[in-house]
């Protein structure tokens, strides 16, 4: 590592930690007693001073280093709401077992668009990036040197959101080489937690989740699935101009009281096993 190439370049490497800290010790017992320890007493106190502050230096970028970082990305519009809410419990189940979590949230950021089929990512140099650089750029970019990735999307009208198949045409298609022998170019596979949230019940769309757990897990790294379905969309549905006769809001609302509850603490525990080990 870079700080003990430091040390063996500052010539500390020689010193022994242990040495080090009961010389120091006696140095600062002699000083505390009025002691004049000497000049070569003085510049061996400033070598094993220096050579402790290297080890702590360096244990604290070791640690740094060691700390996982997930990536939580919110394809959905709605804020404070079901997806959101979700995420952000996956993403505090992350936490707790000790990753950092970084948060994407699709609507809001700089232009961006699909895959715009350029096929910059199958030259050599480029290979596993996405050269198309927008609002998508820092996304790829961290889910990429990240250690683990937390996606979650509403699904609308039979599909997840405009926003998330922008991203995940361009997370794919980097890491795909065409070649039957090594179709994916990805060397760092790391874990997904897909979630989807849909008025539908959780059943409706289990095809279309197993073709997009497939897939990511093909090229992203080993994916698992989470659903709440039959959700709240309104907290007031008689505020709007026609009435809802498709569902009964009323067992909408009573369902987000009394289950809804259970799937964030579900979301929360799959966030603390998937990215604990």
């Amino acid at each position: 590592m870079q700080g003990a190439a430091n040390r063996q370049k500052n010539g500390f490497a020689h010193l022994d930690k242990g040495r080090c800290a009961f010389y120091c010790f006696s140095i600062w017992y002699k000083w505390g007693y009025g002691t004049d320890p000497g000049e070569k007493e003085r510049q061996g106190f400033r070598s094993c001073a220096a050579r402790i502050i290297c080890c702590a230096y360096e244990f604290m970028l070791e640690e740094k280093d060691m700390e996982k970082k997930i990536i939580a990305v919110n394809a959905g519009p709605r804020m404070g709401w079901n997806t959101e809410t979700l995420i952000a419990e996956a993403s505090k189940g992350a936490a707790s077992a000790g990753a950092k979590v970084e948060r994407f949230d699709l609507f809001r950021l700089e232009k961006y668009t699909g895959c715009v089929s350029c096929f910059g990512c199958k030259r050599e140099k480029n290979k596993g990036r996405c050269v198309c650089r927008d609002g998508l750029t820092p996304v790829l970019d961290a889910i990429r040197a990240g250690d683990g990735l937390i996606i979650g999307s509403p699904n609308y009208l039979g599909e997840l959101t405009a926003s998330f198949r922008a991203l995940y045409e361009r997370l794919i298609f980097q890491n795909l080489t065409y070649d039957r022998e090594h179709p994916c170019c990805n060397e760092r596979p790391i874990p997904v937690l897909l979630i989807m949230t849909s008025n539908a019940p959780d059943t409706s769309y289990l095809g279309l989740l197993k073709n997009y757990q497939q897939v990511l897990t093909r090229f992203v790294g080993p994916t698992e699935l989470f659903v709440s379905g039959d959700t709240l969309q309104l907290k007031d549905y008689k505020k709007t101009d026609w009435p809802w006769t498709m569902f009964d809001p009323d067992q909408k609302k009573a369902r987000h009281e009394a289950v809804f509850p259970q799937e964030r603490q579900r979301a929360f525990e799959l966030g603390a096993r998937l990215f604990a080990e």
